[in-house]
């Protein structure tokens, strides 16, 4: 192990069309994003961006397998000098060599922690590592429940937050004690074991003994009561459970601090044969006041009649930890789409300070569209948003905002239905969250929202082009990573497809 940025064969690569025009543009037209490429020179797996040492700079890790297999992270972080066509400054990147048991598979997390910025999973514990690549300390416990077989490769751990906002991400995953537990290793190394559950069993019959079946609770950390400490929430038996791992109280850190009982799980229909009612859960802090909100998605409809399927979002309005709360109550809000809404978003797109409810979902349920996508055309993907209204504490229930873009046929034919639409950064630096479209995954387009210039459609519309059309090499992979890579306080987004990372820079960037 060590650092071997020039094994990387990393280059460095300014997009064609708006971004070659970027490198001559003076400080007046600094509110342009910057674009660029970095060549990793083989193919790449996926991409992380996080603040790894606290100076408040997003530094990037992208995991690339190479031509004999092995799996490699290499790192990157930005210099203080700007240098005209690229992001990063030479021998900007650090080669971490996953040796060992994540030679050919495992799982990596890549966050601050304690003296590293790797935690590599195996089967007798965790391994923190440099930047290099070195071990910096091991920690032995029972197996972890993230080793994953050869033929998977590596994937990223995503199991990591700062929860107590000390500067130190604290890091949950699933051990193989009994039939499953999940544990919390804390910023200061206390290990914390949750009283709930993974799934970690054998089959008990004769025909299925070398079948195993494997299930993860998934946490989501979010401040529930608004102190400024994250909880970490999941669903168990029609409940919203809630830990708080960083609480003063160590020595009941692993007892649930919350069990909400969740009426729309616990009365939902009997299940029938086409029928279908899933709810989806998401918490976000919609209103400003410091505490989550829970946003429940419930698509409904049946699946054997076409176009019958709609989504309603509810609205239940925080703090959810509350000495006076025992029951989630009536919901504030009732928004029905007439489609599956396929990645419910809540983010500021209006500038004022709440966020707003973003859909995207495909309309055209019918034989023809669904004629037009077997014969390959791309369908239309309507996105919708609707404000959310400070006077009445809730989301407006008629559309603020709408458009139309294409949706890629091929994550439509093969069921996937992955992301193409992401609004997570204001790229122009005017208050108000873009949308950074991948179309067809073969370009990407980064759109402004404002006042919408068409009669008889919604208020506002992406009708300013802030750039793009910006082609790519390849088919982009659907994701899209969000950080402030040059520490200037605005959010930076990294795309990925082939051998290449795409780097869309908030005010012009160098």
């Amino acid at each position: 192990m060590g650092a071997r940025a020039a094994s990387t064969r990393v280059r460095h690569l300014l997009l064609v069309g708006l971004a070659a025009a970027l490198a001559s543009r003076g400080p007046a037209e600094a509110s342009t994003p910057g674009a660029y490429v970095v060549d990793l020179g083989t193919t790449v797996r996926d991409v992380r961006l996080a603040d790894v040492t606290g100076d408040g700079k997003a530094e990037m890790a992208v995991l690339v397998t190479d031509a004999e297999g092995v799996n490699r992270v290499v790192t990157f972080r930005a210099g203080s000098s700007r240098t005209p066509g690229s992001w990063y400054p030479s021998r900007a990147s650090s080669e971490a060599r996953l040796a060992g048991p994540l030679a050919h598979g495992g799982t990596v997390a890549f966050a601050r922690f304690p003296g590293a910025i790797l935690r590599v999973f195996h089967d007798h514990g965790f391994s923190d590592l440099a930047r290099d690549g070195s071990v910096v300390r091991e920690v032995r416990s029972p197996p972890t429940l993230l080793v994953r077989d050869a033929s998977e490769g590596v994937v990223f751990h995503d199991g990591v937050a700062d929860l107590d906002g000390d500067g130190l991400a604290e890091c949950w995953y699933p051990i193989d004690a009994g039939e499953g537990q999940v544990t919390v290793q804390t910023g200061d190394d206390r290990d914390i074991r949750l009283d709930v559950m993974a799934v970690n069993r054998a089959g008990s019959q004769p025909d299925v003994v070398l079948q195993r079946e494997a299930a993860v609770p998934a946490l989501t950390p979010a401040d529930l009561d608004g102190d400024g400490r994250r909880e970490l929430v999941t669903v168990v038996d029609g409940h919203l459970l809630a830990f708080d791992p960083c609480a003063p109280d160590r020595e009941n850190a692993g007892a649930p601090v919350l069990r909400l009982p969740l009426p729309f799980l616990l009365e939902a229909p009997e299940p029938q044969p086409g029928l279908l009612h899933t709810p989806r859960l998401q918490l976000a802090d919609v209103d400003g006041d410091g505490a989550s909100d829970l946003l429940v998605t419930l698509i409904t409809g049946r699946t054997d009649k076409l176009g019958s399927l709609k989504t309603i979002l509810f609205h239940y309005p925080g703090p959810l930890r509350a000495a006076s709360r025992t029951e989630l109550g009536a919901p504030r809000a009732r928004i029905d789409t007439p489609s599956v809404v396929l990645h419910p978003v809540f983010e500021d797109l209006d500038g004022d300070g709440a966020l707003d409810y973003v859909g995207d979902s495909i309309r055209d349920a019918n034989l023809v569209g669904l004629a037009a996508r077997m014969l390959g055309k791309d369908p239309p993907l309507t996105l919708e948003a609707f404000r959310f209204d400070k006077d009445t504490g809730t989301f407006e229930t008629v559309p603020h905002l709408r458009v139309e873009r294409l949706y890629p046929s091929g994550e439509a034919l093969g069921n996937r239905f992955r992301a193409n639409a992401f609004f997570g950064a204001d790229l122009d630096g005017d208050g108000k969250k873009d949308l950074v479209d991948l179309g067809t995954l073969g370009s990407v387009t980064v759109l402004g929202a404002g006042p919408s210039q068409q009669r008889g459609g919604t208020p506002w519309s992406f009708e300013r082009t802030i750039a793009g059309p910006l082609p790519v090499d390849g088919p982009l992979e659907p994701a899209a990573r969000f950080g402030d890579i040059d520490g200037d306080g605005a959010t930076d987004v990294a795309l990925f497809a082939g051998s290449r990372v795409y780097l869309l820079v908030s005010g012009g960037g160098r």
